[in-house]
């Protein structure tokens, strides 16, 4: 399983915020895009090795599935 690193909640609750602002168009970092996977029934944000999307696209869908 890949290395995922968490966000907090402070930092989802403002790219929610950022995005209803229309302040963020994309997240990325290279060529890796922000996905959501559920540990233990936590869920948590981490960046993986998927093709680039936008965070409306993100929150709209809950998530990338690989």
């Amino acid at each position: 399983m890949d290395k995922f690193t968490p966000f907090k909640q402070s930092q989802i609750r403002a790219a929610k915020q950022a995005l209803k602002q229309g302040l963020v168009e994309r997240i990325e970092r290279k060529t890796q895009a922000l996905t959501l996977a559920r540990y233990e029934d936590e869920t948590m944000l981490h960046w993986s090795r998927l093709p680039k999307t936008t965070l409306k696209d993100f929150l709209d869908h809950g998530g990338i599935d690989r």
